[in-house]
């Protein structure tokens, strides 16, 4: 009996065991099931976070956008203000030269009143001129034409500009000349060899240009412009005169060569070059 009772009573305490056994299961498997939902929600919380922080970067690269169009939307601005100055200025020129061109053209219309008129008198002159002599014509032609070659000369001539005045036969012809015929850039020429003087020589085809108005009476006044004729160079003909024959030869003035010569025989009269 009593270890019947002892049984029971192990048998009891089993019970109570598994039974506390069971209650504690119970609740461990609940503390499991609370953090797997506690971890399924921290899950979600970190997939949250983490679409905030790429949608926390992808505001930041948009703000940067952003600035970059807002610099952008300024320098457009200050461009689009620039143009309107520019548009504004254009404008004003604009209504400047139309009425330059309304003035022109109101000045054109009086012009062309203006000529109407001239060219009615201009036909009235021409039959009153009908009745004029050829010779009258003829003597307002040649007024008119040396009106305009006066006109040419005192306009349109160059300064200082040679002018042919004609040949002297010597230097010394030149301080002859009187001071009130000479102008700047009259010239003269000399047609014959003239005497060194000072050092200089003079040959033919030298040139003598007044440097100024007036002159004082000395070769200084004048440039001197060579031609660079040399009488020494000329070449020289010679007659030599034989019984037999004739000969005539060509020699050089500068070196004494003999350039040619032809030779004429008494008979029968022919000539040969050599």
């Amino acid at each position: 009996m009593r270890l019947a009772g002892l049984i029971d009573g192990h048998n009891t305490r089993i019970g109570n065991l598994e039974t506390a056994v069971g209650d504690s299961s119970s609740g461990l498997i609940k503390d499991v099931n609370d953090l797997k939902e506690k971890t399924q929600t921290h899950d979600t919380d970190i997939s949250n976070l983490q679409q905030n922080l790429n949608n926390y970067v992808l505001i930041s690269k948009h703000n940067e956008d952003i600035n970059a169009l807002d610099v952008k939307i300024t320098t457009n601005k200050n461009n689009i203000d620039s143009n309107k100055q520019l548009i504004d200025t254009n404008a004003a020129n604009i209504a400047t030269n139309a009425a330059g061109i309304s003035a022109n053209k109101t000045k054109a219309d009086t012009n062309e009143i203006a000529i109407s008129g001239i060219l009615a008198e201009i036909g009235e002159a021409s039959e009153a001129n009908k009745d004029k002599t050829i010779h009258e014509l003829i003597e307002n032609l040649q007024t008119a034409d040396n009106d305009i070659r006066e006109y040419i000369d005192n306009n349109f001539a160059a300064a200082d500009a040679m002018k042919f005045m004609g040949q002297i036969s010597a230097v010394t012809e030149l301080i002859d000349i009187p001071s009130s015929e000479v102008e700047a850039g009259h010239t003269y020429v000399l047609t014959v060899n003239s005497p060194a003087s000072d050092g200089v020589s003079y040959a033919i085809g030298d040139l003598f240009i007044a440097r100024t108005d007036g002159k004082n009476d000395s070769l200084e006044d004048w440039v001197h412009v060579p031609s660079g004729y040399v009488a020494a160079h000329d070449p020289k003909i010679y007659h030599s005169n034989t019984t037999d024959s004739d000969t005539i030869k060509l020699i050089s003035g500068a070196s004494s060569a003999h350039l040619g010569s032809i030779k004429f025989t008494a008979a029968p009269n022919t000539s040969t070059f050599v």
